[in-house]
């Protein structure tokens, strides 16, 4: 093709040159008529995240189930997370356990709750590892007298006869005051 043919890039010399006559809207008869509507402006598109949650029931269905299985997942956290924490006589109780080496290793810290608490505090500790049937494999009495606002902590070693957890009674001398914590044994190797 040399500058100034008037020949079309593609087409020979005999043959019939294809145009495309475009005719406005002409397009839109082949259409559903729910495009043809929305194209056109007739039907609107619901504007917002929270419309278009509401805007069928399968849709509130699914945000009402969401919203609460999170509330239910939330509140099970607070309700059943903490049966290793608990306090007596205004100190706060903290039970921690892991395995290793075919022993597990109980951690129980105590820390001020309150300010007004009279010192010295004694306090009785029953520490029971409790094993896959349910049962008591061993036990362990104690007591300790804390002074001051320090934080105290007290140890205990089992033997690890597939101990699954471990629950320490917390009591005053005159048993007035008795508290249960439970702490699930980490496994380490």
């Amino acid at each position: 093709m040399a500058f100034g043919d008037d020949s079309l890039d593609g087409y020979t010399e005999g043959d019939e040159v294809l145009t495309f006559h475009y005719k406005k809207g002409s397009f839109r008869e082949k259409e559903d008529e729910i495009y043809r509507n929305l194209a056109t402006g007739k039907t609107k598109t619901s504007p917002g995240l929270i419309k278009s949650l509401f805007a069928t029931k399968g849709n509130k269905f699914m945000f009402v189930t969401l919203v609460a299985v999170t509330v239910f997942a939330f509140m099970w956290g607070i309700l059943m997370g903490g049966e290793n924490r608990n306090s007596i006589m205004g100190l706060e109780g903290n039970l921690s356990c892991f395995t290793f080496d075919n022993q597990v290793y109980v951690t129980l810290e105590f820390s001020p709750e309150k300010k007004n608490i009279e010192y010295p505090v004694n306090i009785n500790m029953l520490f029971e590892a409790i094993n896959v049937e349910g049962s008591v494999c061993e036990k362990n009495t104690d007591s300790i007298v804390i002074l001051d606002r320090n934080k105290t902590q007290v140890y205990k070693i089992f033997t690890d006869y597939d101990v699954t957890h471990v629950q320490c009674e917390l009591s005053n001398d005159d048993k007035t005051e008795v508290v249960l914590l439970k702490a699930l044994v980490k496994k380490r190797k």
